[in-house]
């Protein structure tokens, strides 16, 4: 979902937050990495939640496309975590 949600963000042009400074540029591709969506403007790579504004939408717009980026990203963060809990007691019962 995180690559359907970022897949709409493709050509248009946000700031983001970047490490000195914002950056103002078009999204060329987005990238998942784990849970996480990022956007490469520049070809650096940024992550999603480091968007402060996207040309041609409404603020509301952006927010909800964020927020349910962030979502989407907690949910799978959830299931990882979950997965490697019950892989625990497996790891040390072969100790």
């Amino acid at each position: 979902q995180n690559l359907l949600f970022g897949s709409m963000m493709i050509g248009k042009t946000v700031t983001v937050s970047g490490y000195d400074a914002a950056v103002r540029g078009e999204v060329e591709s987005v990238r998942v990495r784990g849970s996480e969506l990022y956007v490469v403007v520049d070809d650096k790579e940024y992550p999603a939640a480091c968007i402060l504004d996207m040309a041609g939408t409404e603020d509301s717009q952006v927010k909800q496309i964020i927020e349910e980026i962030e979502h989407v990203g907690e949910v799978l963060g959830q299931a990882f975590a979950a997965e490697s809990e019950e892989e625990a007691p497996t790891l040390l019962e072969g100790e």
